[in-house]
């Protein structure tokens, strides 16, 4: 599809809608230089490769909700000025350590609506910015108390519908701005 539309200078929002289009191909950033948001919604993404985003440095907000994402490896993105990255409706049930190395002014997440059934501790460590978090409609069980160290700018958490059994209050002391937390949906013991 990217032969068939031809890039420029100014274009700066690309939506990319219910194609057959299973990875984003890099030359995208090479056709439209000056692209600032990405929204590939409702296609059959599989596969994000390390080089998909080298170029994408003026990269602001990316969508890539409602595909088929199973996955984020490490060094996935690499967007210094990426601020919304929504993954949500996917089905990722891995995302690996360092995934989000390189986002460094990353405010807003979107992953509700996946299969993550857990999330290693430090896999938001590199986002100090990060403001939203959207991890509802998941399969979690368990959140480490110590999640959240580098994240102090949270203001806003969804955790609702997952299978939580206990979430301690360790796992909320890294905030000083929460302004809105939303846990329903599950039975667990909320420790103070």
């Amino acid at each position: 599809w990217i032969n068939l539309v031809k890039g420029n200078d100014i274009t700066t929002v690309l939506h990319i809608f219910s194609l057959e289009v299973y990875k984003i191909p890099e030359e995208i950033f090479r056709e439209f230089k000056a692209l600032k948001n990405l929204i590939v919604n409702g296609n059959h993404l599989q596969i994000i490769e390390r080089s998909t985003f080298q170029e994408a440095k003026l990269l602001e907000v990316l969508r890539l909700s409602n595909n088929e994402l199973t996955e984020l490896n490490a060094y996935t993105f690499n967007m210094p000025s990426l601020k919304t990255l929504d993954l949500g409706r996917n089905r990722l049930e891995r995302i690996a350590t360092e995934a989000f190395a390189g986002l460094p002014v990353l405010e807003r997440l979107y992953l509700s609506d996946n299969n993550l059934k857990s999330i290693t501790s430090d896999v938001f460590y590199t986002l100090p910015k990060l403001s939203f978090l959207s991890l509802e409609n998941n399969q979690i069980s368990k959140l480490d108390d110590d999640l959240f160290h580098y994240n102090p700018m949270m203001k806003s958490l969804g955790l609702s519908n997952n299978t939580f059994t206990e979430l301690k209050n360790e796992l909320f002391h890294y905030f000083e701005n929460l302004t809105d937390l939303s846990v329903s949906s599950f039975n667990i013991l909320i420790t103070f």
